[in-house]
């Protein structure tokens, strides 16, 4: 540890001093501080009330909750493209999932068709759990 060096000593005699005395303002100064807040705030300009923007409707609110109108947008072309696919259905996604109608009925021991273990290779572990 060290020793407090002897100027910094008497330095802290000064320290204590100036603490023990709260610096009080004149009241003149105090004039001048408040007639010049006065006069610079008597330059900045008056404004107007400010009117709030007109709330929505319903629709405003629900766009506002999913993100606007790009995100409707997006929300919308995929649900026409799932609906598309759904209905016109091409042959590969049903051939795949084996799911066309009539000829799955009558399908051969040659026809590609798929179990849902071969969509699913994960299926198995799932039930090995258990």
């Amino acid at each position: 540890m060290t020793m407090p060096d002897e100027h910094d000593i008497r330095l802290d005699d000064f320290f204590d001093a100036a603490r023990a005395e709260a610096p009080v303002p004149s009241a003149a100064l105090l004039g001048r501080v408040l007639a010049d807040a006065g006069a610079e705030q008597a330059a900045w300009p008056v404004q107007g009330a400010v009117v709030a923007p007109a709330r929505g409707g319903v629709l405003a609110a629900i766009l506002g909750l999913l993100g606007g109108w790009p995100a409707v947008a997006g929300m919308a072309s995929a649900a026409v493209a799932g609906l598309w696919i759904g209905v016109a259905a091409p042959d590969t996604v049903t051939g795949l999932a084996g799911f066309s109608s009539a000829t799955t009925a009558t399908a051969t021991a040659d026809s590609a068709s798929y179990e849902l273990g071969d969509l699913l290779p994960g299926l198995d572990l799932i039930g090995e759990g258990s």
